[in-house]
């Protein structure tokens, strides 16, 4: 297996959009469909999932990945994190159609006093931020990261452990970073997830293909 930088999978993807080709919103629903079948797979629907969701792609992973479970009769709860902008591209499309679906509030956290009351059951889902994080969280999304931290809950990240970076760690505040049970990842495990230090984070990894265009991954 390649392991590429996270800027080379970015390029990966767009080289996929443009020749497979497939538009950004299908390629996000496909990464999204392996995450809920391998949900599927582990988990009945006795078990609540809690998503919480940030302003990039991967919140709207999370957005499309809690279609797809509410699709499926599963008790789903989201969570959008406001950092004061909003939501732009398939991340948007995916809002507009978990909203068009019906089955699912969208709750807005503004401040870490919303966050929600979680029972012990309950699974979280983390699609705060993605790989293409460049540096610490801080602020908001760190006292979320946080209030996530102390929970018993088992939690699943969507293809990077939130505030995690792909590659160079050595500067990122831990507290800061998400410590995941599981991370799915999308296609490639991502350069730090094979570094000792950051086991604590990523838990147990997998790597789920999303079908990035094979002449890509060959010259790159």
């Amino acid at each position: 297996m390649k392991l590429f930088t996270t800027k080379q999978i970015a390029t990966l993807d767009k080289y996929t959009i443009e020749n497979e080709p497939i538009s950004d919103i299908d390629l996000m629903e496909r990464a999204s469909l392996q995450i809920t079948n391998w949900l599927v797979q582990k988990f009945s629907t006795e078990r609540k999932l809690i998503f919480f969701a940030g302003p990039g792609n991967n919140g709207g992973d999370a957005l499309a990945i809690a279609r797809q479970m509410a699709e499926l009769d599963f008790d789903c709860e989201v969570y959008l994190v406001d950092l004061g902008r909003e939501l732009k591209g398939s991340s948007a499309i995916n809002r507009h159609r978990l909203e068009l679906q019906q089955k699912i509030k969208i709750s807005i956290i503004k401040t870490v006093n919303d966050f929600p009351e979680i029972s012990e059951t309950d699974i979280i889902i983390d699609g705060l931020f993605g790989s293409g994080l460049t540096r610490p969280l801080e602020g908001l999304t760190a006292e979320i990261v946080q209030k996530i931290n102390t929970c018993q809950n088992t939690v699943i990240s969507i293809d990077i452990p939130s505030g995690l970076m792909g590659e160079d760690n050595s500067e990122n505040i831990a507290e800061n970073i998400i410590q995941a049970d599981f991370t799915l990842t999308f296609q490639f495990p991502k350069i730090s997830f094979l570094f000792a230090e950051n086991e604590k984070y990523v838990g147990e990894w997998e790597v789920l293909p999303i079908r990035l265009h094979p002449d890509g991954i060959l010259t790159n």
